[in-house]
């Protein structure tokens, strides 16, 4: 682990493999299916790629679960380019999937420190467009889950940027 370390922490490896995980993960998910009551009582959705999917999934959370890697090479791999793309996968109806991506982010929140707003905003964005454009999103539980823990972890007092999220919320 201590080589696989020091390899990650370079941004150009650290690069490839974001890349490698995004190349498996950010695809056309189909669309969410409207449930009907009587729908309740079916088996749930399992992707016939979840095989192959939970192998990066495992991979990405080893990755992201690195120790020591350096601000820089995080500032540079880990960008609004790779958050947004990541949270549109909260609208796959594969629960595991779901799932695994929720350790995924929850992870990253704590590792990749200097990214947690834009983490934060991919997640309200998420949120507004499931309350005014959509009533459909597979993932919301899921992002609750994350916004519980990241409320969970505010201290106190709660600083400006958390509040101005929580009045914007408010408002609508």
């Amino acid at each position: 682990l201590c080589k696989s370390t020091r390899v990650f922490a370079e941004a150009r490896f650290m690069m490839d493999a974001l890349l490698m995980a995004g190349a498996n993960l950010f695809r056309d998910l189909p669309p969410t299916p409207l449930l009907e009551p009587e729908d309740d009582e079916e088996e749930p959705f399992m992707d016939p790629a979840w095989p192959h999917l939970a192998v990066v999934y495992e991979f990405l959370l080893q990755v992201v679960s690195l120790p020591a890697v350096p601000r820089a090479t995080s500032k540079a791999c880990f960008t609004v380019g790779f958050f947004q793309p990541l949270f549109n996968v909260f609208l796959s109806n594969d629960k595991r999937e779901r799932e695994a991506l929720k350790n995924v982010v929850h992870e990253m929140y704590g590792s990749v420190t200097l990214r947690r707003s834009v983490m934060r905003r991919c997640i309200n964005h998420t949120f507004y467009r499931f309350a005014f454009e959509s009533d459909q999103h597979s993932g919301i539980a899921q992002m609750l889950d994350i916004m519980s823990s990241i409320i969970t972890g505010f201290k106190l007092p709660i600083k400006s940027r958390h509040k101005s999220t929580f009045k914007r919320a408010d408002r609508k």
